[in-house]
């Protein structure tokens, strides 16, 4: 499992008006932006396009839904833990698949060491399992976004 690292795209995502410490949802960006912001995708996930998109690009996807999740629950809602802002390629360093999900015991640690150890809320709360899964149990947070 990638250890989560620092934006390498902080200079690229300010370029285009956006501040990585205080991103709004992915919703809210000017189509312009959005389109920018989407080819930051394909590089921070080694992707292409119809990866994600249908034939008509404004058709939901179940990439795109968890795409959007991904930023509004995790690139806007966390840091680095020594306050570095996060992007896709924070986690995802060129791989679309971050996680080997074959022994669940050893992902929850590995997890807990990159994921909970390694990161901070940006609202001051404490992070734990539970800010990104409803529950200790819940491990299906792809599935559920789908």
């Amino acid at each position: 499992m990638l250890v989560p690292r620092p934006t390498a795209f902080a200079d690229q995502l300010t370029a285009i008006g956006l501040d990585p410490k205080n991103l709004p949802r992915l919703r809210e960006l000017d189509p312009k932006q959005l389109r920018q912001v989407m080819e930051l995708f394909k590089v921070s996930l080694g992707t292409r396009c119809r990866d994600c998109h249908a034939e008509r690009y404004s058709e939901e996807t179940p990439r795109k839904k968890v795409a959007e999740h991904m930023w509004d629950e995790f690139v806007r809602r966390l840091t680095i833990a020594d306050g570095s802002p996060v992007f896709c390629d924070s986690c995802h360093q060129g791989k679309v698949q971050t996680l080997v999900r074959t022994d669940k015991s050893t992902l929850a640690k590995a997890m807990a060491d990159a994921y909970v150890a390694k990161l901070r809320r940006t609202d001051g709360q404490e992070h734990r399992c539970t800010t990104c899964h409803v529950s200790d149990e819940d491990r299906s947070i792809l599935a559920r976004w789908r």
